[in-house]
């Protein structure tokens, strides 16, 4: 069964109750495969040791059937993209949410797909 790895969940407190609540829901990535959230919110970049440790754990084992979904901080979406990439030779999906459409889309990429020798 296909994975949908997401970076992170991140939250925020809802103004009127005071509850903490996710910012994104992840329901229709449900549809892609099971939802894997790598690593908590709160963990930032600066903890590099801990960051790269964790999503290695979880991605070392990333497969062309499975997904990306790229939420969370920016530095460490970058470094979970380049461990998928590199496990599957370049060849990630990832899922874009559409705004259009209301609903998570797939986008497939070939990272290394023509590129030339001499670059």
């Amino acid at each position: 069964m296909s994975r949908v790895f997401a970076i992170q969940s991140p939250t925020r407190r809802d103004p009127h109750t005071g509850l903490i609540t996710k910012v994104f829901d992840f329901t229709d990535a449900e549809r892609f495969g099971e939802v894997v959230v790598l690593i908590d919110a709160e963990l930032k970049p600066t903890s590099q040791d801990l960051v790269r440790r964790l999503l290695w754990e979880q991605l070392r084992n990333f497969t062309e059937d499975d997904y990306l979904l790229l939420t969370g901080n920016p530095i460490i979406m970058s470094q979970a993209s380049s461990m998928a990439n590199l496990v599957v030779d370049g060849r990630v999906s990832y899922l874009q949410w559409s705004g259009h459409h209301k609903q998570y889309i797939e986008v497939r990429t070939d990272l290394f797909r023509d590129i030339p020798d001499d670059l």
